[in-house]
């Protein structure tokens, strides 16, 4: 019973995170918006960690099975690839590249920061 309500208080975000992008006027994908809510609820402590734990950690372990669906599908087109393979290899290649270092810097930031908030609290 407990991984059913963590599970539908992360659909829930997800529901929410449907109507906020239809709302919007421009183009956005809900799952950003569904990622966005989801911090800021924890953030602002209206969703609390252990309440979505276990069914998060469990994600995030099966990650992996999110990427399957869309390996599939550029491999069945490929053709439309045919002469183009070397510049996608090369968006792909320069794009992991690119995401890792922004990843380890946005984390080395969050690091520092959450260092000079403990070290305030510590002072006081």
């Amino acid at each position: 019973m407990k991984v059913l309500k963590q599970i539908g208080i992360i659909f829930l975000v997800c529901l929410l995170s449907e109507g906020i992008k239809m709302l919007l006027p421009f183009s956005f994908p809900s799952s950003v918006i569904a990622i966005l809510l989801l911090t800021a609820f924890l953030g602002l402590r209206i969703i609390k960690e252990k309440q979505i734990k276990e069914t998060g950690d469990f994600l995030l372990e099966n990650m992996g099975i999110v990427f399957v669906p869309l390996n599939v599908t550029i491999v069945e087109q490929l053709k439309l690839l045919e002469g183009q393979l070397v510049q996608f290899f090369i968006v792909a290649i320069a794009s992991l590249f690119l995401s890792f270092f922004v990843t380890y810097f946005t984390v080395r930031f969050v690091q520092i920061l959450m260092g000079k908030m403990d070290a305030r609290r510590e002072r006081s």
